[in-house]
């Protein structure tokens, strides 16, 4: 089939056309055939509806509902059950004709516990539910009628700038105190540098990106609305990270001084290209706190 309307489609309405023509069956009835879930919503995530889906991409979908137990999955079909009764509950994994399809069930009572404490303040996420969040706002609502107001207002975004950013300098106080350990070291350092750019990308509306960074990075490089010094600060995050020559144990002094030039120059974009966001108010915050310890290291290091 022509899988442009699949991977590239110009509305849910495409997309539910392409996947009946691909599939047989409209969506619902096939994630019952493959999942035993009795679906409630049904969300289109990943890279589709964000327009950025390779010949490769998987469909992926996230689901609410009831699952049917006992569930005896037909040959082929992949599946795990979460264990903790927590906000992942199962993954199912099929493919039909070459495009493999990953449907994950959700808890809609955690999800909804989540958006409530995210618009009151009072919540503590994780990497894995900021994701989930992140995912489903930026996703297409296929089924069901599931009202998100509250992460429209910007408050998922800056909840996990900031998580990424305080991390980040956590992780450097700690690779400036572990010199003598090269490998530990460089780890921490290749983390601040993952950290520093999740909260980049986090101002730019993407959360938590996790093992995927790079590959949105390129793409909002390419593609994203962003300034010259923003291009070129989002340049260097990607060569630090996957090229071999800047950080190297042969070089941790050079190491150091590279991710420390990072935070101090990704703190300044912070301040120039989003002031309007208030992300930089509170990344200064998280910077003045540690910066007095982190700079007495850096001496000590760099004299």
């Amino acid at each position: 089939m022509d899988t442009m309307h699949l991977l590239h489609p110009a509305s849910p309405d495409e997309f539910l056309s392409a996947f009946a023509q691909l599939t047989g069956l409209d969506l619902k009835d096939y994630i019952d055939a493959v999942s035993g879930i009795e679906s409630e919503h049904i969300f289109l995530v990943g890279s589709i509806p964000q327009g950025s889906a390779t010949p490769v991409s998987d469909i992926d979908l996230i689901v609410t509902g009831t699952h049917r137990y006992p569930y005896h999955p037909d040959d082929g079909i992949l599946w795990q059950q979460s264990a903790g009764g927590g906000m992942m509950v199962a993954e199912f994994f099929s493919e039909v004709d070459g495009h493999e399809i990953d449907i994950t069930l959700v808890n809609l009572d955690a999800i909804t516990s989540l958006v409530a404490g995210l618009a009151s303040g009072n919540t503590h996420m994780s990497d894995l539910e900021i994701k989930v969040l992140s995912i489903l706002k930026n996703g297409w609502q296929l089924q069901g009628q599931l009202e998100f107001d509250h992460l429209q207002s910007g408050d998922l975004e800056l909840f996990s700038a900031i998580r990424h950013c305080t991390l980040a300098l956590q992780e450097f106080n700690d690779a400036l105190h572990a010199r003598d350990n090269g490998p530990f070291c460089l780890s921490m350092l290749r983390s601040v540098v993952f950290r520093i750019a999740s909260s980049f990308l986090a101002m730019n509306g993407l959360c938590f990106t996790g093992p995927k960074w790079v590959k949105k990075a390129q793409h909002l490089h390419r593609n994203g609305p962003l300034s010259t010094a923003s291009q070129a600060l989002l340049q260097r995050m990607l060569a630090l990270f996957t090229d071999d020559a800047p950080m190297t144990l042969k070089d941790l002094t050079g190491a150091i001084t590279s991710v420390s030039a990072l935070i101090d120059d990704f703190y300044q974009i912070a301040l120039e290209d989003y002031l309007n966001f208030s992300i930089a108010i509170q990344i200064n915050q998280e910077i003045s706190a540690l910066e007095s310890a982190n700079k007495e290291a850096l001496c000590t290091i760099l004299k």
